[in-house]
């Protein structure tokens, strides 16, 4: 019985595995895709901060889409924030 295996199956973190190279692989693949939409995210609202002034009115649509975006990215960071946090605090390595 491999206590270790038990061990981090209790504090939530990854077991190993033979697999874990593949997962490695497509986790980077995946990782990369969100880091190319967060980067698209921040060339999109550096234009619109541009395009924005104290004089500009935009449509009721857009700046509910705004504000949506904004929740989720609010949402996504915390959550993200709060299970690395706790993955540290279990002692879980990355």
């Amino acid at each position: 019985m491999d206590f270790n295996k038990i061990q981090l199956e209790g504090q939530g973190c990854e077991t190993p595995n033979e697999s874990m190279a593949i997962k490695k692989e497509v986790s980077n693949d995946h990782n990369e895709m969100i880091k190319n939409n967060l980067h698209d995210i921040v060339d999109y609202a550096t234009d619109l901060l541009e395009l924005v002034d104290s004089n500009s009115e935009l449509e009721e649509w857009m700046e509910s889409k705004i504000t949506v975006a904004r929740t989720y990215m609010s949402d996504v960071t915390h959550a993200y924030m709060n299970q690395i946090r706790n993955q540290e605090d279990q002692g879980c390595e990355f």
